[in-house]
């Protein structure tokens, strides 16, 4: 019940141009805790994206979660990630802020 909300969440967030950026990050943290390979096909969403600002703000909510909630099938995403190094110290920031 709740993953499909959760999905639906996400891909309703997609379209907008404004971001909710504590929706993110909880909408990715939940998504992470169903390792699957529809899950997987939505972070790839995330690090496909050409839009250079919506990569670096969104990559984090999805780093931070992948690193909370780590599985072997999202390790080829966290991968690919490549964040600039104010965008990383952010992300250990709010890994830190989060323990």
């Amino acid at each position: 019940y709740f993953y499909p909300f959760v999905k639906t969440v996400f891909e309703n967030e997609w379209d907008k141009k404004f971001y909710n950026y504590s929706l993110w990050r909880l909408c990715y943290q939940a998504l992470a805790k169903y390792p699957r390979e529809e899950t997987v096909e939505l972070f790839e969403k995330t690090i496909n994206t050409k839009d250079e600002f919506r990569y670096n703000t969104l990559c984090q909510s999805l780093l931070i979660a992948i690193t909370k909630y780590p599985n072997e099938l999202f390790e080829p995403i966290k991968q690919r990630i490549k964040l600039d190094e104010y965008n990383m110290r952010e992300v250990k920031r709010m890994l830190e802020y989060d323990e």
